[in-house]
């Protein structure tokens, strides 16, 4: 197969795992009319968002291609954190004509729980090696977000919602079940075409997984922010819940799951990257303010590492 052969199978993947995307996304909206905020946007969305990447990182590793699992796992908070963040305060501000997006004070928690899942990510990153002890280890601050976000949902005075269950679950296994068939595909995929291009597969899954994998999630922040201004609270809490799953239960998976362990050493400089966009977008959500500006650094800055990291890898 030549690469032309290669590109255009890529491209036509990814084209597929969007559509399932869309679906989930669909899905996830129809049951998220039944709950908080939190644990609609940053439990249920987030993981329902994180679910293609989730899928692409079990087959990697079955397929014992442990690179392509970890850009699949680290690559979507390159993206949200930066592309993501900039669509949504640029959607807002254009909708509502107004220059800062504000988060409600319920954002303190999803807050908590990046920067605990970022310590840790650091902390393996300088250790070098997942394994084992390191991949439980990673588990630790998803299951602190879920069991307080649950604890905070279970505080609150309970209303009957609306939302179809049986169509949200409908949406869900339409795009989740072909996805898990697509999935074996694109990861093959990417391995082939990094083997092409002479990029590592970590680099070549960090930058294309990702665009596939993380659209329906822009565009149900965008969908969810032209509804009402009061939903941006829910996307950009799907965008960190999901986020907080890959550095922590996707990392913790391919460590439990690799035989012998996996060495990040070669990979230091792609964790690095998105260390340093997680502390930057965290550093400017901290007050739960983004404005028009920094949306746009954002935007700016995915550009600027991936051609840092591209030109780093040639």
């Amino acid at each position: 197969m030549n690469v032309y052969s290669l590109v255009l199978e890529t491209a036509v993947l990814m084209i597929l795992t969007g559509l399932c995307s869309e679906l989930l996304a669909l899905g996830t909206e129809e049951l998220e009319r039944r709950l908080d905020k939190g644990m609609a946007g940053g439990v249920i969305l987030g993981l329902m968002t994180a679910f293609p990447e989730t899928v692409f990182v079990i087959v990697a590793i079955l397929d014992g291609f442990y690179q392509v699992a970890l850009g699949s796992a680290i690559g979507g908070n390159m993206i949200l954190f930066t592309v993501g963040m900039g669509i949504v305060s640029l959607s807002y501000s254009l909708k509502y004509k107004t220059s800062t997006v504000k988060l409600d004070r319920d954002f303190t928690l999803e807050l908590k729980a990046l920067i605990i899942s970022l310590i840790v990510l650091s902390i393996i990153t300088i250790i070098g090696e997942l394994n084992l002890v390191t991949g439980v280890i990673s588990l630790m601050p998803y299951i602190y977000y879920v069991t307080s976000r649950y604890r905070h949902f279970s505080s609150l005075e309970q209303h009957e919602k609306e939302g179809n269950m049986k169509k949200g679950i409908a949406y869900l296994l339409a795009g989740g079940i072909p996805l898990v068939f697509i999935s074996d595909y694109f990861v093959s995929a990417i391995q082939n075409l990094s083997l092409y291009v002479g990029f590592p597969p970590i680099l070549v899954s960090l930058i294309l997984m990702p665009i596939a994998g993380e659209l329906e999630e822009k565009v149900s922040a965008i969908r969810l922010i032209m509804k009402s201004p009061e939903n941006v609270t829910t996307a950009v809490m799907s965008f960190v819940g999901s986020k907080i799953e890959n550095m922590s239960v996707l990392i913790g998976i391919i460590g439990i799951f690799s035989y012998g362990g996996v060495a990040l050493a070669s990979d230091r400089t792609e964790f690095a990257a998105v260390i340093l966009v997680t502390i930057i977008t965290t550093w400017l959500i901290k007050d739960r303010k983004l404005g028009r500006i920094e949306g746009l650094m954002l935007l700016s800055l995915y550009f600027i590492l991936v051609s840092i990291l591209a030109f780093t890898s040639a």
